[in-house]
């Protein structure tokens, strides 16, 4: 830093936002000690179409921790240099942090099916069309 120059230091955020799948996606107070669990219960669930198995947490410095990463309920706490304990859902939740809860994508893969299944079966009419004209 030079004469002049002035340090901004941002205020330490005091809430922690769930958004997505959720029925009421929504920033919480942040409460020490509240987990995945707790915020993701406030914001009234995941709904039917919320993927689950894919749930992340975006840290408040950027970083993504996500449900994948805890698959087995052991995971290595870069802060603390040590093991934890636990499923993704009983992870804290830090102030700034963000909880995404991503849409299921197969509910559109039924229609790309019909199509494929409408293509073949217009290709083996098409084909046995072809195959009657010639014999006649």
């Amino acid at each position: 830093m030079s004469g002049g120059d002035v340090l901004e230091v941002p205020p330490v955020p005091s809430v922690v936002n769930v958004m997505g799948q959720v029925y009421n996606p929504t920033t919480f107070v942040h409460l020490p000690g509240n987990t995945v669990s707790a915020y993701l219960r406030q914001a009234g669930g995941p709904n039917h179409d919320a993927e689950e198995d894919d749930m992340y947490i975006i840290k408040a410095d950027g970083s993504v921790d996500s449900r994948q990463q805890s698959r087995f309920g052991i995971r290595w706490n870069e802060d603390d240099k040590s093991w934890s304990f636990g499923s993704f859902m009983s992870k804290p939740m830090n102030p700034g942090d963000t909880l995404v809860v991503p849409q299921k994508l197969e509910r559109t893969a039924w229609l790309r099916d019909i199509k494929d299944i409408t293509t073949i079966i217009s290709q083996i009419a098409l084909t046995a069309g072809t195959v009657f004209i010639g014999l006649k």
